[in-house]
């Protein structure tokens, strides 16, 4: 089931599918990392994300136990020019040449609960 739901996720992604999502959802929510480096040959971890405005927060749940603490990333949602919402530091993302994957800007899919991370 996860894995169906990723490979839709990047499926989407990859064939140019712009987020239906215009406005960001409010509150804490349940998410699961996708290590892009991996290629879908690592499980998926779960964790937990805080949205308030565009402000963002992904902290490690009981499931997780990643080195640096209980905050992974905590920044702001910027939608990137390509339509897709990423994770960044700064509004200026919004013009980055390249998201997702392994470059600096993760993108989360709120459609299904994912962020695609390396």
């Amino acid at each position: 089931m996860v894995k169906t739901l990723l490979i839709a996720c990047l499926l989407f992604a990859f064939v140019g599918f712009q987020q239906k999502t215009e406005f960001i959802p409010q509150g804490t929510f349940n998410f699961e990392l996708y290590f892009a480096e991996f290629g879908g040959r690592m499980e998926n971890s779960t964790f937990i994300v805080e949205i308030e405005g565009s402000n963002i927060k992904v902290l490690q749940d009981e499931t997780t136990n990643f080195m640096g603490g209980e905050v992974i990333f905590e920044g702001i949602l910027v939608k990137h020019k390509s339509g897709e919402w990423i994770l960044a530091e700064d509004k200026n993302a919004k013009d980055a040449v390249r998201i997702g994957g392994c470059t600096e800007f993760p993108v989360i899919y709120f459609d299904c609960n994912l962020i695609e991370w390396c």
